[in-house]
């Protein structure tokens, strides 16, 4: 995952023009995902090896950090 994240960051800059703030927003929530899943698999994710359950659970730590479900 982590060599993907770089790519995708540079194609919400580069062509989609996002804004730096925006960038800088994903790439904070991307690396906090990250964290989640080394801290549950006990190890660095795979891309390939995240499951819908995986987010699912990540949304449920959002919600118990008190953060908005638009967050």
């Amino acid at each position: 995952m982590e060599s993907r994240v770089p790519v995708f960051l540079d194609h919400l800059r580069l062509a989609r023009a996002y804004s730096p703030h925006t960038v800088a927003a994903y790439r904070r929530d991307l690396a906090d995902f990250q964290t989640f899943l080394r801290e549950r698999l006990g190890r660095p994710p795979r891309a390939e090896e995240i499951t819908e359950d995986h987010v699912r659970a990540y949304l449920g730590v959002l919600t118990r950090r008190g953060l908005a479900a638009r967050t």
